[in-house]
C-alpha cells in the first residue's frame, strides 16, 4: 500500500468515528500536525500507534452498533419487522 493510500485509510477511519483531527490526535496522544502528516501520506504511522487507532475505531463502531440495536429492540414488533425488511431489501 502506498503512503497516500495508507493516509486515506487513516482519514477514513477517523471520519467513520466522526472525529476531528484534533480530537483523534488527543485520543492517540499525538499532535494534530502529526496526524495530518499521516493522513496526507507524508509519514507512515508506527505499528503500535496504528494498533491503538484500530482498537479505538473498533470500540467506537461497536458502541454505535450496540446503541442502534438497543433502539431497534425498543421498537414494537411491527416496526422491528419493517426495519428488518428494509435491511434485507437494501442488502440484496
Amino acid at each position: 500500500m502506498e503512503l497516500q493510500e495508507y493516509g486515506d485509510h487513516i482519514r477514513q477511519l477517523r471520519k467513520d468515528m466522526h472525529m476531528t483531527q484534533e480530537k483523534l490526535a488527543e485520543k492517540l496522544d499525538v499532535t494534530a500536525q502529526e496526524l495530518s502528516r499521516y493522513e496526507n501520506g507524508h509519514r507512515e504511522m508506527g505499528g503500535m500507534l496504528y494498533a491503538k487507532l484500530l482498537k479505538l475505531h473498533n470500540e467506537m463502531v461497536t458502541k454505535k452498533d450496540n446503541e442502534l440495536l438497543q433502539k431497534i429492540q425498543k421498537l414494537s414488533p411491527k416496526k422491528r419487522d419493517a426495519v428488518l425488511q428494509m435491511i434485507i431489501a437494501l442488502t440484496e
